[in-house]
């Protein structure tokens, strides 16, 4: 019996990862945008655009769809701030995720970082659509940009090796 384990355990193993990383991610990307629920403010600092882009990158679109999703649906819940971001935040993230399938054969540091700039351009657009302060919309773009490339710079490539 204990040989039987082991051997699914190995055959498995690489889904087990893949389902811890995802189920963490999601937990982190959800809980990243509590400080929304006593603060409100522009300032992009939540972790799910970070988790949803790692998780396509290493494991495919799908998994960074469900990722981003969930993450962002759980965080906007957590941080109580359901409103026309959720949803700009939302088309920006799939955009992202859909795109970055091209992007898995360069170095990830490098795709992470296209991709973030990818985002913003993406979220500013439809924040200036939605009719967002031109000084809101800048101090999202700079803050998340500036956050989520010093994320990609400290942990991407160790994610990638772990993961």
């Amino acid at each position: 019996l204990f040989f039987i384990i082991l051997i699914l355990l190995f055959l498995f193993s690489g889904y087990l990862n893949k389902i811890f990383f995802v189920l963490l991610f999601i937990t982190l990307g959800g809980i990243s945008k509590f400080y929304h629920r006593f603060l409100k403010t522009t300032i992009g600092i939540d972790l799910v655009f970070f988790t949803s882009v790692i998780t396509s990158l290493v494991y495919g679109k799908m998994p960074g769809i469900i990722v981003a999703i969930l993450g962002l649906l759980i965080a906007d819940t957590i941080g109580a701030r359901f409103s026309h971001t959720s949803l700009i935040s939302l088309l920006a993230l799939t955009c992202v995720v859909v795109l970055s399938g091209f992007f898995t054969q360069i170095e990830i540091t490098t795709a992470a970082l296209i991709l973030a700039i990818v985002y913003e351009i993406i979220a500013a657009a439809l924040y200036s659509i939605m009719g967002s302060s031109p000084q809101g919309i800048f101090i999202f773009i700079v803050s998340h940009l500036a956050f989520n490339s010093f994320l990609v710079f400290s942990f991407a490539n160790t994610l990638k090796q772990i993961m």
